[in-house]
């Protein structure tokens, strides 16, 4: 019976990761496009210099290395497989079929949703180790996993739009688990590398080093902190042909390239304000600028959170609650929000109801709100009513003003019910 357990989770995990690649061929975000253009020019140019270069109408290059690497390994995979069956196809008993299909362009495009469907995957895995870390048996964990993979928001995300933000997220749960775990020094490299996939992790990132503090003192959070930029730095320095200092200047100028509106497609406080228009966050009001405001609001939301998870007993209830409600709370609050970034609200969710059931109403209802979200970004594929409903104003303020409920109840309730005394 252990053999059997230890071969199921990975037998499962490739099970998962072959179906989600069949279904991911029909339909992608032109996005990934631009993933498959960056991957070329690393292949053919090297990586020395890459992110100084004439991108040919295609998209500044702002993702960090790790991204970009995985981009030039997708389309060098993408040309070995290609080659292989023009090679194997000699052979009278190959399947010719699969010229035609290896030549699809959308074949092409689904092997650079690789570094989207496999972290997603991956994070499965650790969804389960969180689980058995919680004290749950080997079937409820395996539960706990196979609903992460099969929330319909998450696929979307990495099988339907292939956008690669799992890659932080895998990371960044690997980080907390070491950590978790006392296992420092991994934890350590886990977060560094959590930066150095989106930029959209650093809000997480920066709790992860408040969490190192608080479980393990004062020189592990610097020492944590140290890590991730000797990472950072060593990460760019194949790219690198522009000095020393380049990569820190460089990471914190591509903080600046996620959109200039005050909600960029997102179901939030800002999309409401806006009614869904167009809206400059560089606009004022009240002789402050709307991004700003964004910032201004969360940080007297937040600073009040970060105070009372440092001063109450630590419990992993605790700990993931800040997680969410940190995550629900930014991208309600903060403006030019892209509509994908709520995925950690959603995964941080499941971590909260795999440690107490109670919490079921914001795993049901944020997954909700974040495949209707994206669904709105790409209207694929088509459904009837489903477009015109997410185009009705009415419907959207509605979904805005039961988002605002339930971070105004799970706020009090972090901040006023939870003991944190639970038994880890």
């Amino acid at each position: 019976m252990h053999k059997i357990k230890i071969v199921l989770i990975p037998l499962v995990l490739v099970i998962f990761f072959i179906i989600y690649f069949i279904l991911s061929v029909p339909y992608y975000s032109g996005d990934v496009k631009n993933h498959i253009f960056w991957g070329r020019s690393i292949l053919e140019e090297g990586p020395l210099g890459f992110y100084g270069r004439d991108m040919q109408g295609w998209s500044y290059p702002n993702y960090p290395p790790i991204s970009m690497l995985s981009f030039a390994a997708s389309v060098w995979l993408y040309d070995i497989v290609k080659s292989s069956i023009f090679s194997l196809n000699s052979f009278p008993l190959f399947p010719s079929g699969l010229i035609p299909w290896i030549e699809f362009d959308n074949v092409y495009i689904s092997f650079l949703k690789i570094p989207a469907i496999l972290p997603f995957i991956l994070s499965g895995w650790f969804v389960f180790l969180f689980a058995r870390l919680f004290k749950k048996s080997f079937k409820q964990s395996l539960i706990y996993s196979l609903l992460f993979l099969l929330n319909p928001g998450l696929i979307y995300l990495a099988v339907l739009w292939g956008q690669n933000d799992f890659m932080q997220v895998l990371f960044i749960l690997g980080a907390f688990y070491f950590l978790l775990k006392e296992k420092y020094i991994l934890s350590y490299v886990f977060a560094g590398l959590s930066i150095l996939s989106k930029q959209t992790v650093l809000m997480v990132w920066g709790i992860f080093l408040i969490s190192v503090f608080r479980i393990a003192g004062l020189s592990k959070s610097v020492i944590a902190l140290l890590v991730s930029t000797l990472i950072l730095w060593l990460a760019y320095l194949p790219f690198n042909n522009q000095g020393l200092i380049w990569p820190f200047t460089y990471y914190v100028e591509t903080l600046k390239s996620t959109g200039f509106l005050v909600a960029d497609n997102a179901i939030n406080f800002w999309g409401s304000y806006s009614q869904f228009q167009q809206l400059d966050a560089a606009e004022n009001i009240f002789l402050i600028s709307y991004e700003r405001w964004g910032f201004l609001i969360f940080a007297l939301m937040f600073i009040p959170m970060v105070i009372k998870y440092l001063k109450t007993k630590f419990s992993y209830e605790l700990l993931f609650h800040f997680l969410f409600l940190s995550s629900i709370t930014y991208f309600f609050i903060l403006t030019r929000m892209h509509e994908r970034y709520l995925f950690f609200g959603v995964v941080f969710a499941h971590m909260l109801l795999m440690i107490n059931k109670k919490y079921w109403y914001n795993l049901l209802f944020f997954s909700i709100l974040y495949l209707l979200n994206l669904y709105r970004g790409l209207f694929q594929p088509d459904f009837p009513i489903l477009p015109e409903l997410l185009k009705n104003t009415t419907f959207l303020n509605l979904l805005v003003t039961c988002y605002l409920l339930l971070i105004l109840y799970n706020y009090y309730y972090f901040m006023f019910k939870l003991k944190g005394d639970e038994k880890n």
